[in-house]
């Protein structure tokens, strides 16, 4: 299965929202060990890009994955409310942080 981390980015210190997103994939590797599971930060190494490229390769890599991992937060962020419109348009499984 593969896993796709949403959180919310902008507006946040980068390297905090790095580290947290970090700290969710070893926690969700700890349950769903034969997993895959990606955040934005790996499918986007590049710091160059438009916030358009950024949300593209997002949903990209959202739509690629068996389920979405949303992150607190979530609804208060536009990209992450697209990513979310997205998994429920292609009925890709939502589960979310407590």
């Amino acid at each position: 299965m593969k896993i796709y981390i949403s959180l919310p980015i902008t507006g946040y210190d980068l390297q905090e929202r790095k580290q947290y997103a970090d700290s969710v994939k070893k926690r969700l590797q700890q349950v769903y060990t034969d997993s895959e599971i990606v955040t934005p930060f790996e499918i986007n190494p590049d710091q160059e890009l438009s916030y358009a490229e950024y949300m593209g390769n997002g949903i990209a890599a959202l739509l690629a994955s068996d389920a979405v991992y949303f992150c607190k937060g979530w609804d208060k962020s536009s990209g992450c409310r697209l990513e979310h419109s997205a998994a429920f348009e292609y009925q890709i499984s939502k589960f979310y942080e407590p």
